[in-house]
């Protein structure tokens, strides 16, 4: 099995203690996020990165051994930021009734996607890179399936809540990177909502084998 380059490689060389070396490292990050956004992995590369960023290579290799290790970082500073604003989003959601959580959910993972280039990171053999904070997502909406036993079909939380996120995933991440501009189309969240209430909805609950 081949290895995730994001993973498995080296981390960054030194942390950033001063305005002007965190501002340094912030100029890296942002330049590899648009380039990732424009040009997608395969255009990432340390001098394409530095000439965007305008410093030198060597102020690059300073903090960053390889472009992994500067994936590496935008990637965890993503999880930190995707972490706290799904906290917020999944407490309000929980709250709600399921047809009301369902738009909560879908617009919830548009927006990810919709904002956010590393959401849709390929690595070199093309697969989508899955953050490690999809844990967190799938056992927040397992809970809530329990938490709302009695407005949902029987079924087992733990599946449906890999199913159903594992859905709308694909079928975001898919119009994400083919046809970015159908996002923003109302409609898209809309059937999209359709088809996880269909799911879960007990008005189409099948009689049990």
């Amino acid at each position: 099995m081949a290895q995730d380059p994001v993973r498995t490689a080296e981390g960054a060389r030194k942390k950033p203690k001063q305005d002007r070396s965190r501002n340094t490292v912030d100029a890296i990050l942002i330049a590899a996020a648009h380039i990732l956004k424009t040009s997608g992995f395969s255009g990432v590369t340390t001098n394409a990165i530095a000439e965007k960023a305008g410093v030198s290579i060597g102020s690059l290799y300073q903090y960053f051994p390889n472009k992994h290790a500067i994936l590496g970082e935008l990637r965890t500073r993503r999880s930190e930021w995707f972490g706290e604003r799904l906290r917020a989003e999944i407490g309000r959601i929980r709250a709600l009734p399921v047809a009301e959580a369902a738009r909560g959910v879908v617009e919830l993972l548009i927006a990810l996607h919709a904002i956010d280039p590393l959401h849709n990171l390929l690595d070199d053999g093309g697969r989508p890179i899955t953050p490690h904070e999809d844990a967190e997502f799938r056992e927040l909406f397992r809970l809530y399936l329990i938490e709302r036993a009695d407005e949902v079909r029987s079924v087992d939380p733990e599946m449906a809540s890999h199913i159903a996120l594992r859905a709308l995933e694909a079928v975001v991440h898919g119009t994400a990177l083919e046809d970015p501009e159908r996002l923003v189309r109302p409609e898209f969240a809309d059937e999209l909502v359709e088809l996880l209430l269909r799911y879960l909805s007990r008005d189409f609950e099948t009689e049990p084998r």
